[in-house]
């Protein structure tokens, strides 16, 4: 957790892009409740965005919306995860592949605490290695998100 650090600090509540570069040894079990599964980012204090991952995946939740569809995930896998709020959208991909969204409400609120590698309450953690962490208060474009995937590829040996 981000001590002294808030969201507000790197996005904003309408519009945000987040990238990983990163490689899972293992998975915890999905759960229907997004709060209880492991997390690329948490909004500490409040819960209002996550980004968790699961032996089902990777997904975007949004507080009081529905949460995209997972994005299957392996293994001792080198991955780029991109996701976004644009337009009222939640977005995630993998590895430069296809946009899962859903119609998602702007995030609640910036002032808690970002938390990177835990979920909402810190009990229970990321298993794996994070070589890149990158955040931006703007939602980026398709085209701009494929340039730092092709970066992603020829700087960290992601597929």
């Amino acid at each position: 957790r981000a001590s002294g650090y808030t969201i507000a600090d790197t996005i904003s509540v309408s519009a945000w892009t987040m990238q990983w570069i990163v490689e899972f040894d293992a998975f915890a079990a999905a759960n229907a409740n997004p709060d209880l599964e492991p997390a690329l980012f948490s909004d500490w204090a409040n819960g209002y965005l996550r980004i968790p991952v699961s032996a089902s995946g990777v997904r975007v939740a949004v507080f009081g919306s529905t949460p995209t569809a997972y994005v299957p995930l392996l293994a001792a896998t080198k991955y780029c995860i991109q996701a976004k709020l644009s337009g009222g959208t939640a977005y995630v991909r993998v590895n430069g592949g296809a946009w899962t969204s859903a119609a998602s409400v702007n995030i609640g609120g910036t002032a808690g605490a970002p938390a990177f590698g835990t979920n909402l309450n810190g009990s229970a953690l990321v298993n794996g290695r994070f070589a890149q962490i990158a955040m931006a208060n703007t939602a980026f474009s398709d085209a701009t998100l494929d340039g730092t995937y092709a970066h992603a590829q020829a700087n960290y040996a992601v597929p």
